[in-house]
C-alpha cells in the first residue's frame, strides 16, 4: 500500500517539475522572441541606412561624371539613363535583402512565441505529466 502512496507522490512531484520546467522554458522563449523582434527592427534600420549611403554616394559619383562630360562637351543623356537604371536595381537589391532579414527574424520571433504558448498550455502540461506518470507506473508493474 505504501508503494502506491510513494508512487503517487512521485507522480505529483514529477508533474510539478514538468510544469515548472515548461514555465521556465516558456519565459526563455518569450525573451528569445523579444530579441528576434529587436533584430528585425535593427535589420530594417540597417537596410534604410544602406539605401541612404548608396543614394548619397551614387549621386556624388554621377554628379562628378556629368560635370566631367559637360566640361568635355559630351552629351550625358545615355549615361544618365543607364545610371538611373543601375541605381534603381541596386536600391531594389538592398530592399530585398533587408526584407529577407526582417522576415527571417520575424518568423523566428513568431516561432518562439508559439513555443511559449504551447509550453504554458495547461492541456499540454497535463498530457506531458500524464505520459511520464503512466510510463513510470508501467515500469513499476
Amino acid at each position: 500500500m505504501y508503494q502506491a502512496a510513494i508512487m503517487g507522490a512521485g507522480m505529483v512531484l514529477q508533474a510539478y517539475g514538468t510544469h515548472k520546467a515548461n514555465q521556465d522554458q516558456a519565459k526563455s522563449e518569450r525573451k528569445n522572441a523579444g530579441y528576434y523582434m529587436e533584430q528585425a527592427d535593427y535589420f530594417d534600420k540597417v537596410g534604410d541606412r544602406q539605401e541612404e549611403i548608396f543614394d548619397y554616394n551614387s549621386k556624388v559619383l554621377v554628379g562628378n561624371q556629368v560635370a566631367g562630360f559637360a566640361k568635355s562637351g559630351v552629351n550625358s543623356a545615355e549615361f544618365m539613363a543607364r545610371e538611373s537604371l543601375f541605381r534603381s536595381k541596386e536600391v531594389d537589391a538592398i530592399r530585398m535583402e533587408t526584407n529577407k532579414n526582417v522576415r527571417a527574424a520575424t518568423l523566428k520571433a513568431d516561432e518562439a512565441l508559439s513555443n511559449s504558448r504551447s509550453l504554458t498550455d495547461p492541456g499540454n502540461n497535463f498530457l506531458q505529466a500524464a505520459g511520464s506518470s503512466m510510463s513510470g507506473a508501467a515500469s513499476v508493474l
